[in-house]
């Protein structure tokens, strides 16, 4: 029973998010851009399925990932170690992160940078900044001021590097932190917060900005690193045609 009401619950959940979606493509396929019978009923069909599908998946993130999250950050927590604390926050968060399916799609729909180096950096990025979330529930810092500054570099980072890597960048921030990330880092830090005795409202909340802001600088980086090795390789090939002299050419 306990289960069937969660569900129904999940679902609902599910159908508030994709029923307006559904509606306005169908008012469009009528009034501006008219759908065959066959594709319209191919997307009815995958728009109920992805409502009984995200229901189920955010029923089992929830009843699977959330105890998870909160017995980990409570038993890592009670070790009082923090080098301890900090690796096994950086690398549970690379693990769920490289497992989250909104970066997967989002891999794929990217041709210009291989699947596994976009996922490795986003998923680096987001265990390192989570091994910044627990030093914040340690050393209570403040929330604001951090996001402040990270935002601040991400901001004059944009002007630098490429436009391809800063749409990519700032979608990837959606992307990481999605039902898998969030439902498990969550209560993770809760978790942890309880155990160090932290303000759970202060300290513990804010985490999902934090990942919502890595990816935008880690893939930012990738950027900049891009764009060093072109302009280093275009000096070095306008330093071989500036060497190549009318001999050469006589030669040739």
């Amino acid at each position: 029973m306990f289960l069937n009401s969660k569900l129904r619950s999940k679902i609902h959940e599910s159908l508030s998010a994709v029923l307006p979606i559904t509606g306005i493509v169908l008012v469009l396929s009528i009034f501006l851009v008219p759908l065959e019978i066959g594709t319209a009923v191919m997307f009815f069909v995958g728009a109920f399925l992805l409502i009984v599908g995200m229901g189920m998946f955010q029923l089992g993130a929830e009843i699977s990932m959330e105890p998870i999250g909160e017995g980990i950050g409570v038993e890592v927590s009670k070790s009082q170690n923090l080098l301890l604390m900090c690796l096994a926050s950086f690398v549970m968060d690379m693990i769920i992160t490289i497992a989250e399916p909104d970066l997967q799609v989002l891999s794929n729909q990217v041709p210009a940078i291989p699947n596994m180096t976009l996922i490795f950096t986003v998923a680096i990025g987001v265990g390192i900044f989570l091994t910044a979330a627990v030093l914040r529930i340690v050393y209570r810092l403040n929330l604001f001021k951090m996001l402040m500054v990270l935002y601040a570099i991400a901001i004059v980072a944009s002007f630098f590097i490429p436009k391809d890597f800063l749409a990519i960048a700032f979608d990837s921030g959606g992307v990481a932190s999605g039902p898998m990330t969030a439902t498990f880092l969550l209560p993770l830090c809760i978790g942890a917060c309880e155990t160090l005795g932290g303000n759970i409202m202060t300290a513990a909340f804010g985490v999902v900005s934090l990942v919502a802001l890595t990816p935008l600088i880690a893939i930012q980086i990738m950027g900049l690193q891009f764009k060093f090795k072109l302009n280093k390789m275009q000096k070095g090939f306008v330093a071989e045609e500036a060497s190549f002299g009318l001999d050469d050419i006589i030669e040739f």
